[in-house]
């Protein structure tokens, strides 16, 4: 599954204060409400909610099939959540890689979105050609805090290249960016691709698209179908550095790796080019795996699997120098654990929505900060 997380500032984060001890709450389990399985976890917030998306796998845990996006919100800092919203129901089609963003002055819920029109197409039918379907990508809204939402609208044909034949949005979250003065309001969305060249690794890519008017238009942007020896981009979080620049942590997909499978690249332009093309960065330890970053006023922090191979011990890392290093923190879910999605809940708590077990549940948990690191 393709996908990946992005992070700003604040990640049009909650105001006011949280509790200060730490939180965890099952938000979804495979099985119920009619879903053999949920993934793909996905967090945003407003002024009065925290909104938690997941894929709602009907029939089994498959990246294809039908799948539809589902949502529970929380007004009680993520102890308590509502019942479930369907927000694009699928009937023989994936609608996947949900990827929100409140946008605070318009007053309204973006949510982006990837859909197999073919439900049955395997990824690698996608990327080699041969599939009966397409990725489209998709988005639809909503103005009454995740109850209803628009119509999906499709955005392919703004945001796809036509070389393009994977194509994947988040999940995780879009940002709003708040550091860079010329590009300040705009939001940014990572995504990730594969050149129609055939269905092997090395013709996999990330890039960025843009709106600067709340969400009504898009646009591609920094784009990188190459890497370094040994990088294949692929998932891609993202956060805002305090310089303005964009920070972006992509899950490197080669089996070749022999120095790290995560993989950096810079924009310093508000996403519209790469600095360079994506490098290893060994400074953190992954399995090949989706990740998420979130930052407070002071930290950076990265979410993942703490291990070389196996999607196991979800685990926290903090960077108190704008990304050139990092320091490990602290485990936070023994055992099987994947994907996840993380964003500041408040100025003094850190969320993460992460799968726990084997894919069995999930999970909310918040961290207490204090001075914007975890205490």
């Amino acid at each position: 599954m393709l996908a990946f997380f992005i992070a700003g500032p604040f990640f049009a984060c909650i105001p006011g204060k949280t509790g200060s001890n730490e939180i965890s709450s099952e938000v979804f389990i495979s099985g119920q409400d009619a879903y053999s399985t949920y993934r793909i976890p996905s967090l945003a917030l407003s002024d009065e909610f925290i909104f938690a998306f997941a894929e709602g796998r009907r029939h089994g845990s498959a990246d294809h099939g039908e799948i539809s996006i589902v949502l529970k919100r929380s007004k009680d800092w993520g102890k308590t959540w509502s019942s479930m919203i369907t927000v694009v129901e699928s009937a023989g089609e994936s609608a996947q890689n949900p990827t929100p963003v409140w946008v605070d002055g318009a007053e309204k819920l973006i949510l982006l979105f990837t859909k197999r029109t073919v439900g049955s197409d395997t990824e690698y039918m996608i990327r080699n050609g041969t599939s009966e379907g397409y990725m489209g990508v998709y988005k639809t809204e909503s103005f009454d805090l995740g109850l209803t939402w628009t119509e999906p609208m499709e955005i392919t044909d703004k945001v796809k290249k036509d070389k393009w034949n994977w194509y994947a949005v988040g999940p995780g979250g879009a940002i709003i960016l708040t550091y860079n003065r010329d590009h300040k309001g705009r939001i940014i969305v990572p995504a990730n691709h594969s050149l129609n060249h055939g269905s092997g690794n090395e013709y996999l890519g990330a890039h960025i698209i843009w709106s600067d008017d709340n969400g009504n238009t898009w646009n591609i942007g920094a784009a990188d179908s190459k890497g370094a020896s040994t990088v294949n981009p692929n998932e891609t979080a993202v956060v805002e550095l305090n310089n303005g620049d964009l920070y972006c942590n992509t899950r490197n997909h080669s089996g070749e790796d022999s120095i790290a499978h995560r993989a950096i690249a810079i924009s310093g332009d508000g996403g519209l080019t790469f600095d360079s093309i994506f490098r290893h960065e060994p400074g953190l330890t992954t399995p090949i795996v989706h990740a998420s970053l979130a930052r407070s006023k002071t930290s950076v922090f990265f979410v993942a699997p703490y291990h070389w191979n196996d999607r196991i011990n979800l685990s926290l890392w903090i960077s108190t120098d704008e990304t050139a290093s990092w320091q490990y923190n602290r485990l936070l879910h023994k055992g099987p654990s994947a994907y996840s999605s993380v964003c500041m809940v408040g100025p003094n708590a850190l969320g993460v929505l992460f799968e726990a077990g084997n894919y069995e549940k999930i999970v909310f948990k918040s961290i207490p900060l204090k001075h914007g690191q975890p205490r």
